[in-house]
């Protein structure tokens, strides 16, 4: 098994990030032809844009920080990469190497020491997590409650653009009111998403406050040097009170302390 490097496995949660955004493109290519509504299609296939733009930054950055573009692009197969990324459907198959890269790379480092790298990271760990929940908690949202409120009497959710709307405003608990549903399902699916948001966007209000909070190795070997200061300082006033003793006995046993 060959040796995997520290600095790789640093970016085992960025390379996950891109592996479910990957499979999430997927299924995604499956839903765009076996959705009923075309309202849904057209939110599916809005996502899908996200997911490109990100597949082009992700591109963007390799080809950037390669060692060589052309050692990227011919012989670790950027350009599979480069064709993946674009919104075509025919090529988002091309998706499917992120897939088979990232599943090499855990064969080759091994899960043990991808669990460390991990929770050694749990910040990056976390980041990823949550805005890859959060992508997929909108999708999925948007789509069912469309599907819910589309022919319900009285409802004002009828397109895909207030489906996405009104999924992204209620998860950032913000709650404009002006799209809402008016059934007793698609107001669960409201409570669920609601739920979801508060938890997403507190875990991410921790990432960022987790960013500003010095490391706790350098508040550890501060306080250890404070510990050993004050053993220092008590050892000296220790000697100096055993000092102080000894020269008061000594004073009390010499002849002239009678007088």
């Amino acid at each position: 098994m060959a040796a995997v490097s520290g600095r790789e496995f640093k970016s085992e949660n960025y390379e996950c990030f891109i592996l479910a955004l990957s499979l999430l493109s997927l299924i995604n290519l499956v839903l765009m032809f076996t959705l009923p509504l075309p309202e849904s299609r057209e939110i599916v296939q809005t996502c899908d844009l996200v997911l490109s733009g990100i597949f082009l930054l992700d591109f963007s950055f390799r080809l950037l920080s390669a060692p060589t573009r052309r050692g990227y692009l011919v012989r670790q197969h950027g350009w599979l990469d480069l064709l993946g990324s674009l919104p075509i459907p025919g090529l988002r198959l091309f998706r499917l190497f992120y897939v088979v890269r990232v599943t090499r790379l855990l064969r080759r480092g091994g899960t043990r020491r991808f669990s460390r790298v991990v929770l050694r990271d749990r910040a990056g760990s976390t980041l990823a997590v949550v805005l890859t929940l959060t992508l997929v908690l909108i999708e999925v949202a948007s789509t069912l409650v469309l599907a819910i409120e589309y022919r319900s009497r009285g409802s004002n959710i009828l397109t895909s653009s207030d489906a996405l709307w009104w999924t992204y405003v209620t998860i950032a608990t913000v709650g404009y009111g002006d799209r809402y549903p008016v059934t007793d399902l698609g107001r669960v699916v409201g409570v669920v998403t609601m739920t979801a948001g508060v938890v997403l966007y507190g875990a991410l209000t921790a990432f960022l406050a987790n960013a500003f909070v010095p490391p706790r190795e350098n508040q550890g070997g501060s306080a250890g040097a404070d510990h050993v200061a004050l053993k220092a300082e008590l050892a000296e006033l220790r000697r100096e009170l055993r000092a102080m003793r000894d020269e008061d006995v000594a004073r009390a046993g010499s002849p002239g302390a009678d007088r």
